[in-house]
């Protein structure tokens, strides 16, 4: 019996460290980018809603082309892009409160000033805060 428990517990372990990187959600390279192309293509925004961009006169809706920065690309992008610039930061910086990612956090419980993340170390800004000022996001990775 002994035999049979080691064998399955060398399997487990070894289909754990197999399939560890679809247990990580939180994959900034992948995540945030679908979650934000799924969030617009199924919010006002996206052409089979209310067609928010073309009240606004982009008629083309989420695949409307955009310049910036001598890049052209289509609304749906620059989103995915804003929410991948959005993570920026390393663990080490989200610990000394240097990481764009402290600041995606509003807890409407809390007095403005302190409804930003304060949990386990890591403090940040009130996300409607942070997204209405550009100074402060000015001396964080990806600037204003």
């Amino acid at each position: 019996m002994t035999g049979h428990r080691f064998a399955f517990f060398v399997i487990l372990v070894f289909l754990s460290t197999a399939y560890a990187n679809e247990l990580f959600a939180w994959d900034n390279n992948v995540t945030h980018r679908d979650l934000s192309q799924y969030a617009a293509e199924n919010s006002v925004v996206g052409l089979s809603k209310e067609n928010y961009l073309k009240n606004l006169g982009c008629s083309a809706g989420l695949t409307a082309k955009f310049l910036w920065n001598n890049k052209i690309q289509s609304a749906l992008l620059w989103l995915q892009e804003g929410a991948y610039s959005e993570d920026a930061g390393s663990n080490l910086q989200g610990f000394l409160g240097l990481a764009r990612y402290n600041n995606h956090f509003h807890n409407p419980l809390k007095p403005w000033g302190r409804a930003g993340l304060n949990d386990l170390g890591y403090t940040g800004n009130s996300t409607i805060l942070w997204s209405q000022y550009g100074s402060w996001q000015a001396g964080y990775i990806e600037g204003d």
